[in-house]
């Protein structure tokens, strides 16, 4: 699962045809939840929305959580839901990195730049 802010790097990305085009064969799933889905349509330069809502994605529910937790209520749907769903996070945001690292121990969590290595050793080697 993508966090949000991974988006606004990948459609700029020199990589984006390919992580693109991995996804629209399947070799990759790129999931969202509903918050994103929201947060992708308020996005208020055309273009740039227009670029996010053309990555192929499977959009999934949402996962209940603690509000007494940190960081903010949004950021932690997404990674409950990445936790429940998916094989791995990738987000910039380092307090998100951290919290979702101790909270779901061995769960990757990935920056851009490891998301992109590990593109290119796992999904184009």
């Amino acid at each position: 699962m993508f966090d949000t802010n991974i988006f606004d790097k990948l459609i700029i990305d020199q990589f984006f045809p390919d992580i693109w085009q991995a996804a629209a064969s399947g070799l990759l799933t790129l999931v969202t939840c509903e918050i994103q889905e929201q947060e992708i349509a308020g996005i208020k330069d055309p273009r740039k929305r227009r670029l996010i809502q053309s990555i192929p994605r499977q959009v999934v529910p949402s996962k209940a959580v603690d509000r007494e937790q940190l960081p903010p209520i949004p950021d932690l749907i997404i990674a409950h839901t990445a936790a429940a769903s998916c094989d791995l996070l990738v987000t910039e945001d380092r307090q998100l990195q951290q919290w979702y690292q101790q909270y779901y121990t061995g769960k990757p969590c990935f920056d851009y730049q490891q998301f992109i290595s590990w593109f290119l050793e796992n999904i184009l080697a």
